[in-house]
């Protein structure tokens, strides 16, 4: 049992990223920013109005995918029309990207923000 434990930290260990905090141990996870009880209670709101904005995105990207395939099913391509519909895919998730890192900019210590950086790509919406 000591050798697999043994086995699994040095693993762990090698295949580390090398940042300089070892608790960011989940993806959008906000832990290892060590936020203060007020700091807590804002970040909590902000994460609750992601996760609507979310939900609502995907429901957005759903249609806009049923609308894409109806597009290509059509006898002629219509470019244009393709292109609207992923500008507006585009335009939807950089806003709310967008809006979610200006929020969390404005909650966060200058120290806070240079761990944060670090893993500003989990944030990204696809």
């Amino acid at each position: 049992m000591k050798v697999i434990f043994l086995f699994l930290f040095l693993i762990s260990i090698a295949f580390s990223d090398g940042h300089d905090d070892d608790h960011h141990l989940y993806k959008k996870d906000l832990t290892f920013l060590a936020l203060n009880p007020s700091q807590q209670i804002i970040v909590k709101k902000i994460l609750q109005d992601y996760r609507i904005k979310m939900k609502s995105l995907k429901q957005t990207q759903k249609i806009l995918a049923k609308q894409k395939q109806t597009l290509f099913l059509q006898d002629k391509f219509d470019n244009i029309k393709m292109q609207r519909f992923n500008r507006e895919w585009s335009d939807k998730a950089s806003f709310a990207e967008i809006e979610f890192l200006e929020r969390i900019h404005s909650v966060l210590t200058f120290e806070q923000k240079k761990k944060f950086i670090h893993y500003m790509d989990e944030w990204e919406i696809d």
